[in-house]
């Protein structure tokens, strides 16, 4: 499976995993003590570039490692680490710096090394000399600011609002169970002084103690029952 030795092999093998044409260009040099060190559970770890330009870690395992995403997070980052490595040399770290930085050393730097900066500068220094339209930006800045900033506090307070329905649902729902379960403990009741040949007056009488129930409502379990029972 090296790719330097039979390169259309690893590129065939890993195009049949991944269910997409992948072609390696070739191997990256790696840590190789850490494969000696593990060379028990390891056959092969290497880095590899791919056609479309971004790189990928080839491992192969005798016995599967614990803890797969722990070590897959661990190489998502070496293998960005590698990437920005490589591309931190290219022109694309002289945009980002064009974009990012304002130490003058720094920029003084850039334009030695690319002088069609020097237009983008200029541009953007007199820009900045135009009062008037440098605070029109700040405030159309401040528009989207307080535009951006209502709809977070909508945001929050939808979710506020959820949280609390969610809340009062499940107290209903607690609430509706509890009733339920006296009800039920009212009938047994009932039924218990029936059986014992108690009268409906003296039913009642001990409602109203047992269950702080008025005559009223001791009188309505007293109903409800008849009714369900006929």
């Amino acid at each position: 499976m090296n790719p330097e030795y039979v390169p259309q092999r690893l590129s065939d093998f890993l195009s049949c995993m991944l269910g997409q044409k992948v072609r390696v260009i070739r191997a990256i040099p790696t840590d190789s003590t850490r494969l000696a060190d593990e060379s028990v559970l390891l056959a092969m770890d290497i880095v590899v570039e791919l056609e479309d330009g971004s790189i990928a870690n080839v491992e192969m395992q005798r016995i599967g490692y614990l803890f797969p995403g722990q070590r897959s997070a661990c190489y998502s980052a070496d293998l960005l680490l590698r990437q920005y490595k490589r591309l931190r040399g290219s022109r694309r770290d002289a945009w980002l710096t064009l974009f990012s930085s304002d130490d003058p050393d720094r920029i003084v730097e850039l334009l030695e090394d690319y002088p069609e900066f020097k237009e983008i500068y200029r541009e953007g220094y007199q820009i900045c000399r135009n009062m008037e339209k440098i605070m029109g930006i700040f405030s159309e800045e401040l528009y989207m600011l307080d535009r951006n900033t209502e709809r977070y506090m909508f945001d929050e307070m939808q979710k506020d609002l959820d949280e609390a329905q969610n809340n009062l649902d499940e107290a209903q729902n607690n609430l509706n169970r509890m009733n339920d379960k006296y009800d039920r403990s009212v009938r047994n009741g009932v039924e218990l002084m029936r059986s014992l040949g108690m009268s409906d007056q003296e039913i009642v009488s001990r409602l109203c103690e047992q269950y702080q129930l008025t005559e009223i409502q001791a009188a309505s379990f007293l109903e409800t029952q008849r009714s369900a029972l006929q």
